[in-house]
């Protein structure tokens, strides 16, 4: 994931993901890790999965939707 923003504030660096400059280096030498470590990436896969899971997207839409019926104030 780019080492940017939500992915930098919502991923574990090494753990539910790779963290990386946004080049097509950056992006190569974290493929070449995982494809190098398949124990690795299966785990990290894994925990990437159960982090994901507390972002609930219904969640996040019901919000919005209060924010665009004007019943969230700041």
């Amino acid at each position: 994931a780019v080492n940017r923003g939500g992915p930098s504030e919502s991923q574990a660096e090494g753990v539910t993901a790779l963290l990386v400059d946004p080049t097509p280096h950056g992006f190569g030498e974290a493929m070449a890790e995982l494809a190098g470590d398949e124990p690795h990436a299966r785990e990290m896969g894994m925990a990437a999965r159960t982090n994901a899971e507390k972002y609930d997207w219904k969640v996040h839409v019901e919000r919005l939707d209060r924010f665009l019926d004007g019943t969230v104030h700041a």
